[in-house]
């Protein structure tokens, strides 16, 4: 299905999502996402906090993707592998500018959404004032969350009954700001994916293959960008001190400060919620002139020229994590089927 510039923006069911580093290949866009999300339901939230927190993340951190059930007791009595692996594992966060859009915004929007679950240096404002450091010191606190960590989170951010025990970087609280913002900024991304008016003032199109949106929501958009999204100089640092071993074997922090620098580079970093979605949604401008939904999962997504060309041909296009869902349930059931026919013909002999 291809969508030009209008959307049906019912709910639809939600799924898992993984994200890719590489945002030239991610088929996720925060910005369709939310339009796909229901702000009043616990479990579309859930899921949409979960792909774009905990999933980028632990994925910069090459941690296992976030999945419910990694918390259950195995029937050894034991946690299950991905999360003695979250927590055993040696993790380093990827020294590359490559992952910064993604972490820089996941660590961002779980700030915003609930501050009172992270460290004092790990929220908004310090990470705004320095995002290099943040996005290679200050990952745990967010990826370190289950699925159904997120769900009680998102149970308190909506004012619902929560059932795990409050800790340091666990504390669902009421948060009607930034629940109102999200919102907001919804109402923004859906306008600009609504038919183009043909109301004053009366306009002249000139194609030159650029996407087209309404008027007033263009430069409501631009002016949102301008308000909340700054163009900065990133240094990819981090400063620490000096670790001595005393005497007596213990660890002495009172040596040099030392750096460790490894350059710096320009990125767009939002400063709000609305920021955040709406770069989102200017960056899906640059791709292509359409928008589809999921075969599979039936979100909003970009189409590249691939996909476009398929969608035309009213072939399935999916999300790249979603591809591989339907590849297995293809082989799955063909496997069912075969089973199925090999039990008829011993039955009939």
């Amino acid at each position: 299905m291809i969508l030009t510039q209008s959307a049906n923006y019912s709910c639809v069911n939600q799924r898992g999502m993984v994200l890719h580093m590489d945002r030239s290949n991610n088929s996720h866009s925060i910005a369709y996402d939310l339009l796909d999300t229901d702000l009043s339901s616990v479990t579309s939230l859930t899921e949409f906090v979960v792909a774009h927190t905990v999933a980028p993340l632990r994925a910069a951190a090459g941690l296992p993707a976030p999945r419910r059930g990694e918390l259950e007791i195995g029937p050894d009595g034991l946690r299950t592998e991905t999360f003695v692996e979250l927590l055993s594992k040696p993790w380093n966060v990827e020294e590359s500018s490559a992952i910064f859009d993604h972490s820089i915004r996941a660590l961002l929007l779980f700030g915003w959404l609930f501050p009172e679950s992270l460290p004092t240096q790990a929220r908004p404002e310090p990470t705004l004032d320095s995002p290099g450091s943040a996005v290679l010191n200050f990952a745990w606190p967010v990826f370190i969350h289950s699925p159904e960590a997120i769900e009680d989170l998102v149970a308190g951010l909506l004012g619902a009954p929560t059932s795990m025990a409050r800790t340091q970087v666990h504390r669902p609280e009421r948060n009607g700001t930034a629940l109102a913002e999200l919102g907001q900024a919804r109402q923004l991304v859906a306008k600009s994916l609504d038919p183009v008016p043909t109301q004053e003032p009366v306009t002249q199109i000139v194609d030159i293959g650029l996407d087209r949106i309404g008027w007033w929501s263009a430069f409501a958009i631009d002016r949102a960008i301008r308000a909340d999204v700054r163009r900065r100089l990133v240094w990819f640092g981090t400063l620490g001190p000096t670790v001595e071993i005393g005497e007596q074997g213990e660890m002495r922090l009172d040596g040099p400060i030392i750096a460790r620098d490894r350059g710096v580079f320009a990125a767009d970093v939002p400063e709000s919620i609305t920021g955040l979605v709406l770069l989102d949604l200017s960056e899906q401008l640059k791709r292509d002139r359409r928008v589809g939904r999921c075969g599979e999962c039936g979100r909003l997504m970009p189409l590249n020229a691939w996909q476009s060309k398929r969608a035309r041909n009213l072939e399935p296009v999916y999300h790249a994590d979603c591809r591989e869902s339907h590849r297995l349930a293809y082989f799955r059931k063909k496997a069912a089927d075969r089973y199925r026919a090999e039990k008829t013909v011993d039955a009939t002999n």
